[in-house]
């Protein structure tokens, strides 16, 4: 089993790189900000990629809260951008469209990519990254692929909320 190294936030104290809500996960506690408390980092990243799988595969029951998908449910064949509005929703003030976008360029993909086309295990070090600065082993989720400058200026607009992916799009397509 691979290192988990937490690096900041609430995911430290709760042992919990993803940041995942308490809801009675097994081996979990509620810790501080309503967070699940694992007792090791390993376990809190397992609890992160089964949380994970059970959105990418449709069995999570929570609609989708905004953008164009909501009131839907996910399904494999939902977009990372859909499965982050779930994770990471406005309401909690987060940038989900941000998030997503960072994310997917961190993968090599875009935020429109179905979840069917992704890897839980590539996709769980990157959220846990973007979380609580987690590594895991020597795999350094901080590690993107290299963009030139028109990527990495419509990215940042995009993970500032300045422009939509949908703009984005037509920027680098």
């Amino acid at each position: 089993t691979a290192s988990v190294n937490i690096g900041k936030g609430a995911g430290v104290a709760n042992n919990n790189p993803g940041n995942i809500k308490f809801v009675g996960q097994s081996g979990a506690t509620m810790g501080s900000g309503g967070f699940a408390k694992f007792e090791t980092p390993e376990a809190g990243f397992q609890a992160l990629i089964n949380d994970i799988e059970y959105k990418m595969t449709g069995k999570s029951s929570n609609p989708i809260p905004d953008g164009p998908n909501a009131g839907q449910t996910l399904s494999p064949e939902s977009t990372l951008e859909d499965m982050i509005r779930i994770y990471a929703p406005t309401k909690d003030r987060n940038n989900p469209v941000g998030y997503a976008a960072t994310v997917a360029a961190n993968l090599g993909i875009t935020s429109d990519t179905k979840l069917k086309d992704i890897s839980k295990e590539d996709l769980a070090p990157q959220i846990a990254f973007h979380e609580s600065a987690t590594t895991i082993g020597d795999k350094i989720a901080s590690n993107p692929p290299k963009l030139n400058s028109t990527q990495e200026t419509v990215l940042k607009s995009v993970a500032s909320g300045e422009k939509t992916a949908e703009q984005a799009k037509t920027e680098i397509t």
